[in-house]
Parts: structure tokens; C-alpha cells; sequence
């Protein structure tokens, strides 16, 4: 069994060449076309063959946009894989998104494609975004149905094998509203495996799961560990989500119960292969043995032909069908050079420059960006160079309500001490210890001290005119008069410039705003509320996600994309 997990539209080598990009280097690592050489070289050496895929296949590079925005469900098919779980990002585009992406994704005679696995997808009763999605979930054999808790398989040799998808508990994913909840009990996943084993009489069970799995210091630890024991009867847990290049055995800690299950995961956007050797009894009923490697995909490993020559057709239908969307990008390529970075360049300058992308193209005095949610990083390509490809990487996520890949930018309003609030909670805070947290904002400086306590380390916020000329000073927190609001619960009146009180203009993606909702859901640190606000100071607490609609930027009647702005 060969899989692969979180390949995130990646279908270039690295560092791949700008003027070829189809064609791999002699010295660079990844890149698709090499994937279905090891594949092929397993399906020669032995039938009982599997290919899987453990979720986040596709959002990541401009390639989404091609075939129609369903190349990385077709690229499936088309390198024969016989299963993909969901990750949570294939439901960036959200459910709708995802289920659009399935109704334009190619089709055998039959009508079947790549099955898609989830056992615990939980579909809302009372918010209509996620109906057609449903529409297309059921059990296998059923007409119309793509999506399924699991399947079963035979191999040439009449092994049973079944394989079921999950995905993590633990996994955030505000954009899959309403479908951003993905829960179970062991004894729901239990009960599965037991169903499979007793009913469906398969001899080997494989899970395709999305959750977080690593090894620190050879000792297993994460969701999925923790799956595998209290779970016994799967053989094999195929991973991703974390991004790890691990594997490892973990024993099931139910009393009385003797189990061991496998765990790999192959860390992301192809670099790696992953390989599980499972060992049968002469009859094939009973797994004795798997053992699992990890396949590095390098230079040597030979370039497949025609899935190189798949890879080059997708960079002439983007250019033709999708950047045709873009005026000023429409008679162009998708490599072509955009700017150059000739100095050091790290990742906060690449998320300084979104922030300041958003902020320009949107008009607004502020906009926020992170590496967490909206990735946001333009990074130069290998020759220095940012090309449309490496701007389109650096906002890729989400679909548009106009139904394009890529995710619009929102305008909309909020205090300056909710502002503050914001980047307390986590440039200045969960920021400190992860990437994905640390908000990056353009138009606003601050000033903080890490040694302060949570929620006091931000001691003087500036606003910052368009020119970057002028700064005007907005909190001081040493100043008992800008600290007068009282926390997080009490705003008094608003409006009135220069202070805390006084409304800012804000751009942001969806996915931000989505995870201020989250927090004022939850009633988050000190019972915040964090709503958009409308012109005119008052807040919009949203439900449906089209309630947002009245924040979109526009340029006449087309969205302002995200990624456009940095273009």
C-alpha cells in the first residue's frame, strides 16, 4: 500500500524551473510527475496494491484552478489512487465550494470517481449551505453519492480490505461553516471497525485520517495516538494534517485487549511516499505483520511522461480559462514576473507586503493578514523572482462567492480597542509560540512587551497614514485615559478619532473574520465579542456566511480577490 497526504495543489518540483515548469531539475526534490513512477514500480512488483491518500490534496497553488477548478480530483483518477479521505482543506472552499468541485470533477462511464472518505461529517439541519454537499454523501453503489463513511475492497488475490476516513476533532476549519465541527467517541469508531470486520468480513482495516499525529523523542503523541489506543481491529492509520515524516507502532490500552496498529505519515506537498508492507496468513485472512517506510521522492526518481504532459496542459488552461478573470493579468502567464526581491527576504516581509496588498486594494486605513489563516507569505521563487504563480500561493485559500478559487477581500469596521484586543490575543500572545497566530497588520503599529502579563502587553498602538508618513498615537497604556474602557466587556460610546473608541476601516479574508466569529461564539478570553461592524458602528452578528456579502470589496461588479491585491 503507497499513500500520500497533505499534497496541497502541489504539482511543481522544488525548486522548479519558471521558463519549464512542467519539467522537473536534475536536482530538486517533489513534484508530481515523479508520484506515479513509485506508484507504477509498486503495482509491477506485486497485485495486492492500494494507493491512498489521507486528505488536504488539494489548496494551495494556482493549479486548483484548473479542469474547471476539479484538477486535483481528476489528478486522482487519473494516477489511479483507489481512496482520499477529506482534509480540512478541501473544505476551504466551503461546502458548497467543495461540492461544486465535485459536480465539475471528471466522471468514469459509470459515473463513479475517486471515492471520498468521512465517517463522522456531521450536516446541519437548519443552514442550507451544506445541502448539496449532503446530497452527495451516502453509502457506495448508491446513484449520486461521492462522499462515504467507507469501502470495501478486494485485491487480486481475494484479500478484503476495508477503509474507512475521518477527520480530526482537533482540526480548525471556521471556513467549512457550517460544517466546522467534526466530532466522535471511540466506541462510534469501535463500532465501525466492528462492522467492517463482522459484517462486511474484511481482513485488513485501514483508516484514512486528518488529525494531528507525531513521534517526539520515538514516544507516539497527537489525536491519532491516542485514537489507536483506545480503538482495537485497524491495522494501518494512514496520516495527515500534521505534516510529520513519521511512523510507529502504538499499542491499544482497552483492558483485556491485545492490539497494536501502525501509524505513517508522509510530510506534505509530495515530497515524501508513504509505505505500508502488510504481512497475511498463507489463507490471507489474518494480518501478521505491517511495516512501514517512507519513500523520499528526489531526483532519483524518474519523471513520468504523461502525467508531465498533463502538468503543462493545466498551466495553459489557467492561463486561458482562469487569469483571463484578472484585467491586469489576462493577456499574461502564469510565470511571468511580477517583482524581484533582491535582499534577504524572510517571511514577515513576505507577510508585511500581503497586509499592505490588502490594505491598498481594499482602501481601507487597516488590514490584517497570518500565515495561520490566510498562509500569506509571497515567497520569491528560486531565482528571487515573485511571478504571478508564487502571488497566487500567497492568499490561495477559499472559493469566492463568485464561485472562482480564491478568496475575496471584506471591508468592514471595528473599534480600535477591539483591534487591540486582537493583536493582544495573538500577534502578542498565541503568536509568541505559533506562526499560525501571529497576525500581521498594515496601518497600525504597536508597540508590545512579551515579559507583561496576557492581555497587557500591548503598550502603545499607532495609527499609520497611507504614505507612512505620520503616525498617530491611538492607546497608551500608561495613560490612565486611553485605559479607560475597561477590557474586552465595555466600549462606552464609540466614534469619537484618536482614541480607543474610534472606528477603524478593516480588510481581512473570510477566514479571519470566521475565526472572530468563533470566538465571539464561544464567548472567548473574558467573554469577548468580536462582530464585524458596519459603517456606522453597528455590529452584524452573522450567521450565514452570505450575511457577509455586504463586506466584499469590489471593483465594479467583480470581487477584489486576495491574492489579486498582491498581484
Amino acid at each position: 500500500m503507497l499513500s500520500t497526504n497533505d499534497r496541497h495543489s502541489a504539482y511543481l518540483d522544488d525548486p522548479y524551473t519558471p521558463a519549464h515548469p512542467a519539467v522537473v531539475g536534475n536536482s530538486s526534490t517533489g513534484g508530481l510527475a515523479r508520484v506515479p513512477t513509485i506508484f507504477k514500480q509498486m503495482r509491477g512488483a506485486t497485485e495486492d496494491s492500494l494507493i491512498l491518500d489521507a486528505g488536504d490534496f488539494m489548496d494551495g497553488t494556482a493549479f486548483i484552478n484548473a479542469e474547471n477548478g476539479s484538477a486535483d480530483l481528476n489528478v486522482l483518477s487519473y494516477l489511479g489512487y483507489d481512496a482520499a479521505c477529506l482534509g480540512n482543506h478541501e473544505m476551504s472552499m466551503g461546502p458548497d465550494g467543495l461540492a461544486l468541485m465535485i459536480q465539475r470533477a471528471k466522471k468514469d462511464p459509470a459515473g463513479k470517481m475517486v471515492p471520498l472518505l468521512c465517517a463522522n461529517i456531521r450536516f446541519s439541519a437548519t443552514d442550507p449551505t451544506d445541502d448539496d454537499l449532503e446530497a452527495m454523501y451516502g453509502n457506495e453503489g448508491e446513484p449520486g453519492k461521492y462522499i462515504f463513511p467507507y469501502i470495501v475492497r478486494t485485491t487480486a488475490s481475494g484479500v478484503k480490505v476495508g477503509i474507512f476516513g475521518l477527520m480530526g476533532r482537533d482540526v480548525v476549519m471556521p471556513d467549512a461553516m457550517p460544517l466546522n465541527t467534526f466530532t466522535y467517541e471511540y466506541s462510534e469508531i469501535q463500532d465501525l471497525v466492528n462492522r467492517l470486520r463482522n459484517t462486511e468480513k474484511v481482513n485488513v482495516v485501514i483508516l484514512l485520517a486528518h488529525a494531528s499525529f507525531n513521534v517526539s523523542n520515538g514516544v507516539p503523541n497527537g489525536e491519532l495516538t491516542d485514537l489507536a489506543k483506545n480503538v482495537s481491529g485497524i491495522n494501518l492509520i494512514v496520516a495527515g494534517h500534521s505534516h510529520s515524516l513519521v511512523t510507529a507502532k502504538v499499542d491499544c490500552q482497552v483492558a483485556g485487549v491485545l492490539w497494536s496498529t501502525a501509524i505513517m505519515e508522509a510530510k506534505d506537498t509530495a515530497k515524501y511516499v508513504g509505505r505500508a508492507d502488510l504481512q497475511l496468513t498463507k489463507n490471507g485472512m489474518t494480518v501478521t505483520e505491517t511495516n512501514t517506510s517512507l519513500i523520499a521522492v528526489d531526483d532519483s526518481v524518474m519523471a513520468d511522461v504523461g502525467i508531465t504532459a498533463k502538468i503543462a496542459a493545466f498551466v495553459t488552461d489557467i492561463e486561458d480559462t482562469y487569469l483571463t478573470h484578472f484585467p491586469m493579468l489576462k493577456d499574461g502567464g502564469l510565470f511571468d514576473v511580477l517583482a524581484a526581491a533582491p535582499f534577504s527576504y524572510g517571511q514577515n516581509n513576505g507577510m508585511y507586503m500581503v497586509a499592505d496588498a490588502m490594505r491598498a486594494a481594499s482602501g481601507a486605513g487597516v488590514a490584517v493578514c497570518t500565515p495561520g489563516a490566510d498562509k500569506a507569505w509571497a515567497v520569491p521563487n528560486a531565482a528571487g523572482n515573485i511571478t504571478v504563480y508564487e502571488a497566487f500561493n500567497a492568499m490561495p485559500r477559499q472559493m469566492g462567492r463568485d464561485r472562482l478559487h480564491g478568496g475575496a477581500l471584506y471591508k468592514f469596521t471595528l473599534l480600535a480597542a477591539e483591534l487591540e484586543g486582537i493583536l493582544e490575543m495573538t500577534t502578542c500572545y498565541m503568536g509568541q509560540s505559533s506562526v499560525d497566530y501571529f497576525v500581521v497588520p498594515s496601518g497600525v503599529k504597536i508597540v508590545f512587551d512579551t515579559r507583561k502579563a496576557v492581555n497587557s502587553r500591548i503598550q502603545q498602538m499607532y495609527l499609520v497614514s497611507p504614505d507612512e508618513m505620520t503616525e498617530t498615537l491611538i492607546f497608551d497604556r500608561s495613560n490612565s485615559a486611553y485605559d479607560a474602557y475597561g477590557g474586552w466587556t465595555n466600549y462606552g460610546s464609540y466614534g469619537v478619532p484618536g482614541n480607543p473608541y474610534q472606528l477603524l476601516s478593516v480588510s481581512a479574508s473570510l477566514e479571519m473574520l470566521e475565526g472572530m466569529k468563533n470566538l465571539s461564539d464561544s464567548d472567548g478570553p473574558g467573554g469577548i465579542d468580536l462582530w464585524p461592524r458596519k459603517s456606522d458602528g453597528s455590529p452584524v452578528n452573522w450567521i450565514l456566511v452570505s450575511e457577509l456579502d455586504q463586506f466584499v470589496v469590489k471593483s465594479g461588479d467583480n470581487e477584489v480577490k486576495a491574492w489579486y491585491s498582491v498581484a
